[in-house]
C-alpha cells in the first residue's frame, strides 16, 4: 500500500506542530516556565517516612516497622495530607500473633504545629477512639517520638526518612 505524498507531508507538518509545546519543556522537569512559576516549595514534612519501634523483644528490622507514611505538605502550610499503612509493630504486644491493626491503611489530614506532626489514626472499630500520633521532626539523624494510646503505655519509636 502506498501513502500519497500529500498525506505524508501533512502528517509531518502536523507532527512538527504538535511537538512544538513539548519542546519548550526541558526533559529534566517536563514543565513549562509558567508551570514552574506556579509551583509551591515543599514543607519540611514532605516525603516518605517510616516509624520503627525500639523494643528489645523485637529481633528483626521488618518486625520493628510500625507505620509507613507518605506526607504531602506545602511550605508554610499548617495542614499535611498523609497516606499511611500500618505494620506488625503497631500491635501492643510484638510477641503475640498479629492484631487487627496490621495492614490497615488510609489517608488522613494531619496538623503541623511548629516542628510536630499530629494526626489521629482510626485503627479501632470504634471511630470515637482513634490512636493519636504526635511526631517530632528529628534533627539530622536523631530519633523522633510517637505517642500512641496503647492503654497507658508510650513506646519509644524512631522516625526515619524513606518509608517506601
Amino acid at each position: 500500500m502506498r501513502i500519497p505524498a500529500s498525506a505524508l507531508a501533512g502528517w509531518l507538518i502536523g507532527s512538527a506542530l504538535c511537538g512544538g509545546p513539548a519542546a519548550a519543556e526541558p526533559a529534566s522537569t517536563m514543565q513549562s516556565a509558567q508551570e514552574r512559576a506556579q509551583e509551591r516549595p515543599v514543607g519540611p514534612w514532605q516525603g516518605h517516612w517510616r516509624i520503627v519501634r525500639n523494643d528489645p523483644r523485637i529481633r528483626t528490622r521488618a518486625g520493628a516497622l510500625v507505620l509507613r507514611m507518605q506526607v504531602i505538605q506545602d511550605i508554610g502550610s499548617p495542614i499535611a495530607e498523609v497516606d499511611w499503612v500500618t505494620d506488625r509493630a503497631i500491635c501492643e504486644d510484638p510477641m503475640a500473633a498479629p492484631c487487627e491493626w496490621v495492614g490497615q491503611s488510609g489517608r488522613q489530614t494531619a496538623l503541623v504545629v511548629g516542628t510536630r506532626l499530629v494526626m489521629a489514626l482510626p485503627l479501632s472499630a470504634d471511630a470515637s477512639d482513634p490512636h493519636w500520633i504526635l511526631l517530632e521532626r528529628p534533627m539530622a539523624g536523631a530519633p523522633g517520638r510517637l505517642w500512641a494510646r496503647f492503654g497507658s503505655q508510650r513506646d519509644t519509636l524512631e522516625l526515619q526518612p524513606g518509608g517506601r
